[in-house]
């Protein structure tokens, strides 16, 4: 590789402020990589937080039931009612930063949700944004078939249409 040399216990998608913080590390989004969520993952907003889990749940293949949100809490857990997958997330003290508290539970019973109501049209314009500019015709059918190809999920051509007027 790169010649960097990595310590043993070092993690991909975590950086190198984790010293600033004793208790959590800092999640670094990977271009390329899968993404991994666990206890005391911190994320400089809200919204950076909440993007990286709907990002998750996507390519993991399963729905969120969302049980608390507000300023300082977050709660949810997997919508397939025999699933014990959950997850507790929480402001830290400078009114900024969000940490995972909790992850607990696991899919494996749970079928990949091909239609996935995490993949919302912001969602999906956020992804497709710079395949548009590249290509602004792309017809909506290879903008179906390349969210099928790139997360393996199902969209419906008029939720396409709404996407591409969302990207313009």
């Amino acid at each position: 590789g790169s010649g960097e040399k990595r310590m043993e216990g070092d993690e991909i998608g975590f950086s190198d402020l984790d010293k600033k913080f004793k208790n959590g590390k800092m999640y670094v989004t990977q271009k390329w990589g899968e993404i991994s969520l666990r206890d005391l993952a911190m994320f400089m907003s809200k919204e950076e937080f909440l993007n990286v889990l709907s990002d998750y749940c996507v390519q993991k293949g399963f729905d969120l039931v969302v049980r608390k949100s507000d300023k300082m809490r977050y709660t949810a857990e997997c919508s397939n009612l025999e699933c014990t997958w959950k997850i507790h997330a929480f402001v830290l003290a400078d009114g900024m930063t969000w940490a995972i508290k909790t992850i607990s539970g696991d899919h494996t019973d749970c079928a990949f949700a091909k239609i996935n109501s995490m993949a919302t049209v912001a969602w999906m314009t956020n992804k497709i944004r710079s395949e548009l500019a590249a290509q602004p015709k792309m017809p909506v059918k290879v903008m179906v078939t390349w969210f099928m190809d790139k997360f393996s999920i199902e969209v419906a051509e008029r939720t396409m249409y709404k996407v591409r007027i969302a990207v313009t």
